[in-house]
C-alpha cells in the first residue's frame, strides 16, 4: 500500500511540474506578444514621424535626397515577418493557437489533479 501512495505522489509531483512549466510558458507567450505590439506600435509611430518630417522638409531637399528620404520610409515601414529557424511565420495568429493550445493543456492537467482528490 505504502508502495501505491509512492507512486500517487511523485505522479502528481511531476503533473504539477508540467503545470508550473506550461504556466511558465504561457507567460514567456504573453510577455513576448506584448513586447511584439510594443515594437509595432513604436515602429509605426516613427513612420508617421518621418512622413511628418518628410513633408514639412520635402521642398528643401534635392531630388536625390528626397527619393532617398521616401525609399528608407517605404523600407522602414514594411512589415517583415519573424521567421524562427526558418520554419513558420510567428504571427499573432500563431500566437494565439499556441496561447490556445497551452491554456487547454492547463485546463486538462487540472481536471486530473482534481479527480485525484
Amino acid at each position: 500500500m505504502a508502495h501505491k501512495e509512492t507512486w500517487i505522489n511523485l505522479i502528481s509531483i511531476m503533473a504539477t511540474f508540467q503545470l508550473v512549466t506550461t504556466l511558465q510558458g504561457i507567460l514567456k507567450l504573453t510577455i513576448l506578444f506584448a513586447n511584439g505590439q510594443s515594437l509595432s506600435k513604436a515602429s509605426k509611430d516613427l513612420t508617421e514621424a518621418l512622413e511628418g518630417i518628410y513633408a514639412r522638409e520635402a521642398h528643401k531637399m534635392s531630388t536625390n535626397m528626397a527619393v532617398e528620404f521616401e525609399t528608407f520610409i517605404r523600407n522602414f515601414g514594411m512589415k517583415v515577418p519573424i521567421r524562427p529557424m526558418d520554419l513558420f511565420e510567428l504571427t499573432m495568429s500563431s500566437g494565439l493557437k499556441a496561447f490556445s493550445v497551452l491554456v487547454t493543456y492547463v485546463v486538462i492537467m487540472l481536471q486530473f489533479k482534481l479527480g485525484e482528490i
